[in-house]
């Protein structure tokens, strides 16, 4: 009901009201139905979207263990390609420290550590987030 009502009040293609609606899905357990949202709005917007609405993807797929769709996401989030390579050689979406997060957590939830140790030194090394704790 929810969902069709920010159809008819044409809020679909904003990406604060999709992150929120696709997050409410991946808390149904609905990740296809996330999914969908995400991908629609990735094609309204031209494959630009902002951190927030990659990461909210990332907290459906980690929320849940799935960390073969976390890291092909996560994958697509950083690609740079000629075709969508920013002047100066910046990431389609740079992550930020909440991306890592929901990584790690996805690693974490799926029982899969050796990959969470790569992604610790990756955020380092390639993406020049340090990991932190936060008490």
């Amino acid at each position: 009901m929810l969902h069709r009502i920010v159809e008819e009040c044409g809020l679909v293609h904003n990406v604060v009201v999709s992150s929120a609606l696709l997050n409410m899905y991946g808390k149904f357990g609905e990740i296809i139905k996330a999914r969908a949202i995400f991908d629609d709005l990735r094609t309204s917007r031209s494959g630009h979207l902002d951190a927030g609405a990659w990461n909210s993807m990332l907290n459906v797929y980690s929320v849940h263990g799935d960390c073969e769709s976390a890291q092909e996401l996560f994958d697509q989030m950083t690609l740079v390609s000629d075709a969508t390579a920013i002047p100066g050689g910046h990431h389609r979406c740079a992550p930020n420290a909440i991306t890592f997060v929901n990584l790690l957590n996805a690693f974490s939830h799926g029982g899969q550590p050796e990959p969470a140790v790569r992604v610790l030194e990756d955020m380092r090394v390639q993406y020049a987030v340090e990991p932190t704790v936060r008490k």
